[in-house]
């Protein structure tokens, strides 16, 4: 029996020196660090007087020669807005940038200028956190209680009343949502789709703008203690015959403002930006029928500031009537901090891009030579594993594998090395182990065989076979009958 030793691991690596470098199947490809922590979060608080904390004695004064906007901001102060509760109780270590620039008696005309202020206070462009309240004003409801109220009407029974009808309110809501045309003297602000839209082009990708709509102020009438139902029918002026029609109207406002959110995160939300709606007239002023759950003016637990004049107001201001005192903005930042806790997917706003995995390189099978033109297979494989341990068959795998970058088995090694002794064989059947025509046909037929499953031609193969002498450390190490 003749032995030799075919290296075919030489030639392979030749020819796969002439494609590149494949991959193999257990190769493993060098993977992309792990992404880096998320970047800061930025927060912008927009709004008007119910985000601003107006009705909390201590707001922070105005700077020089500018607006007075009424904003309990917490700073060298205990006034704190729900926005500014929220922010403390949420306790995000991502939120690093932060803006906090409601304003009293802010309408949507004035947003632009609120984002400008807040991008100047925030130092970023964009921001991933927006939470605001707007509508009231645009809507003229702080006009349209002072119509309601008449002081001596706290002592003395008149039949007087609100100024405007339940009808005139709605009508300017449907403006306020761009269902209905702006009539001169009715409305003048933009539309709140419109506010919107400007908004999210102000908003990263991922980010949310959270929505709050505006408490009832008033106590439904049959909720009052009865001797002021019963002999004082009035709420801090406000006549119990008019409460129904207000509580109406704000419900409406809510209503119609939860509707517009909606609107705008279907049109936004495939951009990456989401619009949530919140509800605090249910689920902070008014969440149940308990006493203690119920919180508008003349009940029994009123987080509503009725007319402040004097003392009554803490400071002596009276804008801060009709306003959330401090107990409803702390409610209502502790009922919103866990909501955005579980759900605005902090962790995945403004997080860093990962790299587009490259596709892995494509994959050469080891074509199995043996079945179909390779009679000598079984001979081959045979002897090889009679002469050879198992180890050193593992350790020329090993070999092979690292040459030509491709998945080998033993089987494989043996099948494609017993090819080789076949085209050997059939050039000169005669022929001493180490002279080898690669002109002959026998040969040229191996060439073919090999070339097509791998994807390359013939001459390739041909021209990787060199030299012409394998020596006894050849790989893979077939025997040659």
């Amino acid at each position: 029996m003749t032995r030799a030793h075919v290296g075919i691991a030489v030639a392979m690596a030749a020819v796969c020196g002439l494609l590149g470098s494949p991959t193999g199947v257990g190769a493993s490809a060098s993977s992309p660090a792990n992404a880096a922590q998320a970047t800061p979060l930025v927060w912008w608080a927009l709004g008007d007087s119910y985000s601003s904390g107006e009705g909390i004695p201590g707001t922070e004064p105005p700077q020089a020669g500018a607006k007075d906007c009424s904003r309990a901001s917490g700073v060298n102060t205990g006034a704190k807005a729900w926005a500014v509760v929220a922010r403390e109780k949420l306790a995000e270590p991502r939120i690093k940038s932060w803006a906090f620039v409601p304003c009293t008696g802010a309408t949507s005309n004035d947003i632009a200028g609120q984002i400008g202020e807040a991008k100047t206070a925030s130092k970023a462009d964009k921001a991933d956190i927006v939470t605001l309240s707007m509508g009231g004003n645009d809507i003229g409801f702080a006009k349209v209680i002072e119509g309601c109220i008449d002081a001596k009407t706290v002592w003395v029974f008149q039949d007087i009343g609100c100024d405007v009808a339940e009808s005139t309110l709605r009508s300017r809501i449907e403006m306020l949502v761009g269902n209905r045309d702006p009539v001169a003297g009715e409305y003048s602000g933009v539309t709140l789709p419109a506010m919107y839209d400007l908004i999210a082009t102000k908003v990263r990708t991922g980010g949310a703008v959270v929505v709050l709509g505006y408490p009832q102020l008033v106590e439904e009438v049959a909720r009052w203690d009865g001797w002021r139902r019963d002999f004082s029918p009035n709420c801090e002026g406000v006549q119990s015959d008019d409460v129904a029609m207000l509580r109406s109207a704000a419900g409406y406002l809510n209503q119609q403002i939860a509707l517009a959110v909606q609107a705008a995160d279907k049109r936004w939300s495939g951009k990456g930006v989401r619009f949530i709606w919140r509800d605090i007239a249910t689920g902070v002023y008014e969440k149940g029928d308990a006493v203690d759950q119920r919180h508008g003016l003349c009940g029994q637990n009123p987080w509503i500031n009725g007319i402040t004049t004097g003392w009554r107001s803490g400071d002596a201001q009276h804008e801060r009537s009709f306003h959330p005192k401090q107990e409803g903005h702390t409610a209502t930042g502790e009922w919103l901090a866990p909501w955005m806790r579980s759900n605005l997917k902090l962790e995945s706003m403004n997080a860093p891009k990962k790299p587009t995995p490259k596709p892995p390189a494509a994959k050469k099978v080891v074509p199995d030579l043996s079945a179909e033109v390779f009679s000598n297979y079984e001979y081959a494989r045979d002897s090889t594993l009679a002469y050879m341990t198992q180890a050193e068959l593992d350790a020329k795998v090993r070999d092979l594998k690292a040459k030509t970058g491709l998945e080998w088995t033993v089987e494989a090694m043996i099948a494609l090395g017993s090819s080789a002794c076949r085209g050997e064989w059939e050039a000169d059947p005669n022929a001493p182990d180490d002279a080898y025509d690669f002109s002959d046909k026998g040969y040229r037929d191996w060439a073919n065989a090999v070339a097509g499953p791998l994807g390359i031609t013939s001459g390739q193969v041909l021209a990787a076979l060199t030299p012409r002498h394998w020596g006894w450390d050849g790989l893979p190490g077939v025997m040659c009958g």
